[in-house]
């Protein structure tokens, strides 16, 4: 707000004025007339060119309990097109708790599978809400605005001071300019992917990007693929030459950085600082202490590192989907007449295997969410006749 002002930006400081004070009346009455006694969550998004913001309400027992934003790189066609379905899929998948209502602001593909699947989830029903009219519309529109605001501060956005408060807050030589951010993506071990996304001057630098197969891991071992990933990225650094990062980022806790530092010392690379940023509670973890570092959960440090993990997630993801795609798309179920990419994804994702599938009864097929009695019998009737 002052930094606003004193660069004259006086439109802008009133705008956030505005907003920071019609978020705080609602937060400090924390009674919601609109939700009595519910669990809901509210999610709304704004997007602008390759960057969109999504803000999400937290409301438990009719009461304001905690607000979140996100911020997203929406340059892939698929996700430009629905940003919210993708949303729901990505956060919901990574959180411990689904409310028994999600408003969100229009309608989304697969509306009623994501229902389903969230539903599975809480172990009771997941209802996705549209709001029309009245207060709930209003507390909608007002978390767009608030989503507004974010997106046009994080766009301006000070790197400058972001970095300067991870350069104290790690207790570095130097401010971090270059930063590189690691992340692995895999299904039970296969099709494993992994990534590398660089940061310079706080700002993505896409072209340096790399992504890798996993080639040395076989099965489930997460920390064993993010230490591969590691390893490969600066070997091949160090044989060509390239500029070396001011620190390492690595998605995950105490595990993941105990591992990588192993890789790391024996590359003499030691003086590179590592650091991990683990999901859930969104802790920063570095090699010397067992206990997370005390970050802000509002400090502009912490959003740059989520920011760079989030990109290394998102990097690693749309490879392994990609690699996984492949496989679907050549594997046995292209042989089943009238089942199409949507259905085989989904059998894929409950049962992993061909094998595991055709051991299926009928029940256990149609309860899948998207399958539905018809085309239960149709694959199942398939698949006995395969084995006969």
């Amino acid at each position: 707000m002052e930094d606003a002002s004193l660069k004259e930006e006086f439109e802008k400081a009133a705008t956030l004025r505005d907003c920071i004070r019609d978020i705080h009346r609602v937060s400090q009455s924390q009674k919601m007339v609109s939700f009595p006694g519910e669990d809901i969550d509210l999610v709304n998004i704004v997007s602008e060119q390759e960057n969109a913001c999504v803000v999400v309400f937290l409301i438990r027992e009719g009461k304001v309990i905690d607000r979140k934003h996100f911020l997203l790189d929406i340059r892939e066609k698929s996700q430009k097109e629905d940003i919210i379905t993708f949303f729901l899929k990505e956060y919901y998948a990574r959180i411990s708790f689904v409310p028994a209502r999600i408003l969100i602001p229009n309608e989304i593909a697969e509306l009623k599978v994501i229902q389903e699947w969230l539903s599975q989830r809480r172990g009771k029903r997941v209802k996705l809400e549209i709001p029309r009219r009245g207060n709930r519309l209003k507390l909608m529109q007002l978390i767009k605005k608030n989503a507004y605001l974010i997106l046009q501060q994080e766009r301006r956005g000070d790197k400058e001071q972001a970095l300067d408060q991870l350069k104290g807050y790690l207790e570095l030589e130097k401010k971090p300019l270059l930063i590189e951010g690691f992340d692995i993506s895999n299904t039970r071990g296969k099709e494993a992917t992994g990534s590398v996304v660089v940061f310079e001057k706080g700002k993505p630098k896409r072209s340096a990007y790399r992504r890798f197969r996993i080639k040395e891991v076989e099965g489930i071992n997460d920390f064993a693929m993010l230490s591969e990933v590691v390893r490969r990225r600066y070997q091949r650094s160090l044989k060509e030459g390239r500029a070396l990062p001011h620190f390492i980022l690595v998605d995950g806790g105490k595990g993941q950085v105990s591992s990588c530092l192993k890789v790391i010392e024996e590359l003499d690379l030691n003086f590179i600082p590592i650091i991990g940023l683990a999901k859930e509670f969104e802790e920063v973890y570095c090699p010397d202490s067992s206990f997370p570092l005390n970050l802000p959960s509002d400090s502009i440090a912490l959003k740059l590192l989520q920011e760079i993990r989030d990109e290394a997630h998102r990097f690693a993801y749309s490879y392994h989907k990609k690699k996984r795609g492949e496989k679907i798309r050549g594997s046995f179920l292209n042989t089943i007449p009238g089942v199409g990419e949507k259905t085989k994804r989904l059998l894929l994702t409950h049962f992993k295997s061909i094998e595991l599938m055709k051991s299926q009864d009928l029940r256990t097929l149609q309860q899948i969410p998207g399958i539905g009695k018809k085309r239960a019998k149709k694959i199942l009737g398939y698949l006995v006749n395969r084995r006969s």
